[in-house]
Parts: structure tokens; C-alpha cells; sequence
């Protein structure tokens, strides 16, 4: 038998190879991913296998099958939502980054302060960016690394490391406020 599920969070040809892979352990199952369509194409034998346990392991994996038209609702309005989220976030943090090309007399003395900028970035990283560390678990537990560890990496690596000098500034005031990364860490999340 033939079904077609569509999957809202395939991102890369990561993801292909992870559900492609995922399914080849299971007895009479092919799927085939195309991920521009964000589908996959499974090939079964529905006497050992059905459409709820195709949905279960791509669920175990850590991705999204939309099964109706209210899950494709519901997957588009979160992505407004975070789109939304992420926008209002983000541009101050960008004001911010004039600072790094020599231009902090035009950003405001509020958004240079690191616990204002920490405030902006954190809805980014943890809220926005939740479906990058939930697909990164699923991928280093099945053994792959695909766009989504890379994108937790790098924006990880930025906010810490601006984390740590927010504080050190704090405990060693100096007279320049330090060149902090917060904004890398949204753009990153925002433009992926």
C-alpha cells in the first residue's frame, strides 16, 4: 500500500536521510522523502503495518506529520507566531550589531546593556528556536547530525559566549561594554 504523509518541520536532506534510515530498520516499510514537498512517500505491507504507526515513528523521531487539514492549521499559525516572535526579537538586537562596525554612538545606551540585549534573545533561542533543539535530540540520539545540530551549535556557541561576557562584565566593569553576539544567535534562528 501507498500513503503520503506530509511532514511540517523536514528542513534538509538530513532530515531525509534520518527518516529514510529510521524506516529502513522496520519490516515492509520504504519511505521516500522529497524534501522541497515537505512529504514522504511510504511503501507498506498495511497487514503488518498502518498509517498510525507510520505517524508514531515519525513522532518518535521528532518530526511533524500533518495529518489533516487542522494540523496544517495549527502547524501554520505557530509558525506565524513565531515568525512574529522572532521578528519583534530580533530587530533590536540588529540595531545592536551597528555597534560592532564602529557605530555605537547611533545605538541607544538601553540595547547596549547585555541583560537587555540577554532579554530580546532568550524568546528567540528557547522559544523560536525549540524545534531546532527537539530535532537535534531526535538526530544525535539516532547517531545523524544534520542542520538543525549545526543550528544549535552556532547560536548556542553565540549566546553563551555573550552570556559569559554580559557577566564578567558585570563582575569587571571597564569603561567599553564588551562586543557581545546575542544578535548572531537570533538571526541565525530568525533566518533558518
Amino acid at each position: 500500500m501507498r500513503t503520503v504523509i506530509k511532514v511540517s518541520n523536514i528542513t534538509c536532506s538530513q532530515c531525509a536521510k534520518t527518516i529514510e534510515r529510521f524506516f529502513a530498520t522496520k519490516d515492509d516499510v520504504i519511505a521516500k522523502v522529497h524534501v522541497t514537498a515537505k512529504k514522504v512517500i511510504f511503501d507498506y505491507n498495511s497487514a503488518k503495518t498502518s498509517v498510525n504507526d507510520l505517524v508514531k515513528g515519525l513522532q518518535e523521531i521528532g518530526y511533524y506529520p500533518l495529518i489533516t487539514s487542522i494540523d496544517q492549521k495549527k502547524a501554520k499559525r505557530r509558525d506565524l507566531i513565531d515568525f512574529i516572535i522572532a521578528t519583534l526579537c530580533t530587530i533590536p538586537l540588529l540595531w545592536t550589531m551597528i555597534g560592532h562596525f564602529g557605530g555605537s554612538d547611533l545605538v541607544p545606551e538601553f540595547l547596549q546593556n547585555g541583560y537587555v540585549q540577554l532579554a530580546f534573545v532568550i524568546p528567540v533561542e528557547f522559544f523560536v528556536g525549540r524545534r531546532f533543539f527537539k530535532a537535534a535530540y531526535y538526530q544525535l540520539s539516532a547517531k545523524t547530525a544534520g542542520m538543525d545540530v549545526l543550528v544549535v551549535i552556532g547560536t548556542m556557541a553565540a549566546f553563551t559566549y555573550s552570556l559569559f561576557l554580559t557577566i564578567n562584565h558585570q563582575l569587571h566593569p571597564t569603561e567599553m561594554p564588551p562586543h557581545l553576539y546575542f544578535e548572531a544567535a537570533a538571526v541565525i534562528i530568525y533566518m533558518v
